[in-house]
């Protein structure tokens, strides 16, 4: 939806959207999201009614307002042959590069998600390796484990990094939800990669109730979303 000013005129859009976690926050933490369905980013949806289904539990609901127009989140299915000319082809263009520059090999025809992946993927085992060849890898398993998650944690934000490099915002799907038989609402998830971009609205507690769509979420940390938790 567009702001704008004083007289009226549109100044710029912005997304507005609903995110859910069941911790309490003011500001969100980048440095702890996992990677989900649409890469590694914050995790939101236009329809609020399905972010407080799922969660009713004690969860809290951010209202959200993303500064960015709908056409600077790439779709999640385009690949190169299918995406639109100019802003949009540029931009999965430059991130193809990234993932190919990171050793994704031939990624012309990968998604956006899977290109972030291989940008992940690849950067994970660079680092590991080269972990384990200067043995900084602590000996104690839960103390490795530990060092393992950071290094996987920069590599989500290499990720990241080469998103935004490439003018990639973020990604955006269409999801169908179907909150009784027979009918399915269409919505939309959106994963967002600069915490720039994100501004909490307002947050509000919901009362238990006996139902959440818990086969849709995954256990944040923190201040952390996962896809398709809102």
């Amino acid at each position: 939806m567009p702001i704008r000013d004083l007289a009226g005129d549109a100044v710029r859009s912005v997304i507005r959207a609903y995110h859910g976690s069941p911790h309490d926050f003011d500001n969100f933490d980048y440095d702890k999201l996992q990677n989900g369905l649409l890469g590694p980013g914050l995790y939101a949806s236009d329809y609020e009614p399905w972010v407080e289904e799922a969660y009713r539990r004690g969860g809290r609901i951010y209202e959200l307002e993303i500064d960015a127009s709908p056409s600077e989140l790439l779709p999640e299915n385009v690949t190169r042959i299918s995406a639109r000319a100019g802003s949009e082809e540029s931009s999965l263009r430059k991130l193809i590069a990234e993932a190919m520059i990171a050793g994704g090999g031939d990624a012309s025809l990968m998604k956006p998600a899977e290109l972030l992946d291989t940008i992940i993927n690849t950067d994970a085992v660079k680092r590991i390796e080269a972990a384990r060849a200067s043995g900084i890898l602590p000996d104690d398993p839960a103390a490795r484990q530990t060092a393992l998650s950071g290094l996987r944690a920069q590599s989500r934000q290499s990720a990241r990094d080469a998103a935004m490099r490439s003018g990639v915002v973020g990604l955006h799907a269409d999801w169908p939800y179907s909150p009784r038989a027979g009918e399915t609402v269409p919505m939309k998830i959106y994963s967002v990669f600069d915490p720039g971009r994100v501004r909490i609205l307002r947050k509000y507690g919901l009362l238990p109730a006996t139902f959440a769509a818990e086969g849709l979420l995954n256990q944040p940390q923190q201040a952390e979303s996962t896809a398709p938790a809102f």
